[in-house]
This record gives C-alpha cells, structure tokens and sequence, in this order.
C-alpha cells in the first residue's frame, strides 16, 4: 500500500511538472531589467507569457518598473517613459507603448500583446508618448530569450 502511494504521488508530480513545461504549453519566462546611468534605483521586471497553442502566436508581455523618479527629473523636456522592444534581428526600435506612470508610487506598468520572443526591451524618458525614435536617456533595459532551446 505504502509503494502504491509513493508511486501514485510521484506520478502526480511528474505529471503537474510537465504541464508547467513552456515547451509544452507555453510557459511564463521573467527577466530582470538593469537601471539605467541616471536611475540607479530603477528596477524592472518583464513577464512573458509565451501561448504556444494560441493559433495567432503572440505573447503577453507584463512590464513593472519600480523606484521611477518623474520624468521631468531626467530633464525639463521629458513627460512621460515610453516602452521599446528591438526584436532579435531587427535593427530600429519599436514604441509599444507608453508606461502608465503613477508619480505617487513612483512605479510604472505596462501589458502588451506581441508576436516576438526574443527582444532587447528599453524604457526612455520622452517628450511624448508617441516619438519617432527611441530617446537617449534609459531608465531601464534588458534582453529577453524565451524561444532558446525550445521547439
């Protein structure tokens, strides 16, 4: 009876560990985002929801920045943080979207529909939330994998 047991909880447990396999079903992937040379205390996360079985084959893409000063502190100029992703074999970043700001929390969030999974990803500081090109001041950046050795 003990064996029984034992091999029934072992089975249940490989069983739930294949399920949560991104190569099987998909799979949530995390990376953390270095600050940026004028926002040492900024940190970002980035969560990709990879659905593999989903027929479009896009991505959710939750972004958190934490510790933003406003951006009018990066510089006169600056209102608002914008989002860019470089996808891997692309040379011009693209705007994905403004940072929802709340200057009382000093975070910043973001979720995003995408069809890439390997990007670099960069916040900047802008005069606008829809500029043409990427700006110079980074408050955060990173790369994200979520397709290496997987089918």
């Amino acid at each position: 009876m003990k064996t029984t047991i034992c091999t029934l909880f072992a089975a249940g447990m490989l069983t739930l560990a294949g399920c949560s396999s991104p190569g099987i079903m998909g799979g949530t992937s995390t990376a953390s985002l270095a600050p940026g040379p004028q926002t040492p205390a900024a940190k970002g996360q980035v969560s990709i929801d990879r659905k593999d079985r989903d027929p479009t084959g896009n991505n959710e893409i939750a972004l958190e920045v934490e510790h933003l000063p406003p951006p009018s502190e990066l510089g006169d100029e600056f209102t608002t943080f914008v989002v860019w992703i470089t996808p891997e074999g692309a040379e011009e970043p693209l705007n994905i979207g403004e940072l929802q700001y709340d200057p009382e929390d000093r975070n910043g969030t973001l979720d995003i529909v995408t069809p890439y999974r390997d990007f670099d990803i960069t916040v900047t500081a802008e005069h606008a939330a829809a500029p043409l090109e990427q700006g110079e001041v980074v408050v955060v950046q990173g790369k994200v994998e979520t397709s290496k050795g997987r089918p």
